[in-house]
């Protein structure tokens, strides 16, 4: 006795293939279609193999279920509508099973970065943190109370940045932000990456604290002491650059900064190119591109070796500028979405239909 939910009013209860059956490949193919999409949108690989094994599963039992139901009903008529449905459901799922399992798997889970440019009006100031390697005796020894930052030219008479508008901060601006030193008061001690302790002083950029104008000139200087002798080279520092919004300690440890030795003593032109990223984790910050040039001074005035060769703390000066507003962006993302899995996967539907439209017979019906 036949059940009458499953049949399709539209067709004879008596055709071939059987209009239940072919209900029961719809069924199954939705259901299929459901799990598909769950595992675009999830993505990880205990979906995947529940899609493989019921893939393999379901086109298996549909295969011997459509030949069993043809083979029983071999003496009716054939429709060729249902004829149509169930080659499309039997070509179908084991084609988006392939598909998923060797492409769109993988391609889920594929990192990929995407690069765009545009234009910015403005730009924050970097924090700048200049560092002192405690086992390297040729590297200049850091002194604390006595960094400067100017906006501009150099001039001690300026007025202080925070008291301007920073709208104003522009090439004929002149201001003084030595505040702008987070410990000035004195050398932090504590800083270790990759195994290896430093000494250093930090310039934190504020929020308010713009760049307005390409080539807009900042200038920093810190101070030091220097021991020479016939084995050592002239005294370095390492400067780093990095986004104020992540702080130091985040941005060394995602990658978005990273250290450069340069001369201490003398003028180091530090170029900053803009590139900002967008990580997989979510962080999005600049990420500097730093280009450095100096000019050397003739002599050592703070060789700390004896009393005749010491006159007074040496300073490195860092000449800081943004030469171009132009900003590269690049975004992490994976190489394909669950939209574009839908997409796909509506592509390559389309073909199995036409192959089941030819197939059936349906593309010679008059």
């Amino acid at each position: 006795m036949r059940l009458p939910i499953l049949r399709l009013p539209a067709l004879p209860p008596n055709s071939k293939p059987s209009s239940a059956v072919a209900l029961l490949f719809i069924i199954i193919f939705l259901v299929f279609i459901v799990i598909l999409f769950t595992g675009a949108g999830l993505a990880i690989n205990d979906i995947r193999w529940v899609i493989i094994i019921t893939g393999c599963a379901s086109s298996l039992a549909l295969l011997v279920c459509a030949v069993w139901n043809l083979y029983r009903q071999r003496a009716l008529d054939y429709k060729s509508s249902l004829g149509n449905t169930f080659i499309l459901v039997l070509s179908t799922i084991p084609l988006y099973t392939g598909l998923y399992a060797k492409l769109w798997y993988p391609l889920l889970n594929t990192d990929i970065v995407v690069s765009s440019t545009d234009s910015v009006n403005n730009i924050r100031w970097p924090s700048i943190a200049v560092f002192q390697r405690s086992d390297w005796s040729s590297q200049g020894d850091l002194i604390g109370n006595m960094s400067k930052c100017y906006l501009g030219w150099y001039n001690d008479t300026a007025p202080q940045c925070k008291t301007l508008d920073p709208k104003t901060f522009g090439n004929n601006t002149e201001c003084t932000c030595h505040e702008l030193w987070y410990n000035n008061d004195e050398v932090i001690d504590e800083f270790e990456w990759m195994g290896t302790t430093y000494r250093y002083m930090v310039f934190n950029s504020p929020p308010w604290f713009l760049c307005n104008t390409p080539t807009y000139l900042l200038s920093l200087q810190t101070f030091f002491n220097s021991l020479l002798d016939s084995s050592t080279t002239n005294p370095t520092l390492s400067i780093a650059a990095y986004d104020p919004t992540l702080g130091m300690q985040k941005a060394f440890e995602t990658g978005y900064t990273r250290m450069s030795l340069i001369n201490a003593n003398g003028i180091v032109a530090v170029n900053l190119g803009l590139l900002y990223r967008h990580n997989g984790d979510g962080t999005a910050a600049y990420d500097y591109n730093l280009s450095l040039s100096s000019s050397p001074n003739q002599g050592i005035v703070c060789d700390t070796t004896s009393n005749s060769t010491y006159q007074y703390p040496c300073h490195t000066s860092l000449f800081i500028q943004v030469p171009s507003f132009d900003r590269t962006t690049l975004t992490t993302q994976k190489a394909m979405g669950w939209t574009d899995v839908i997409a796909s996967a509506g592509s390559f539907f389309s073909i199995t239909q036409f192959i089941a439209w030819f197939l059936s017979g349906q593309a010679f019906l008059p």
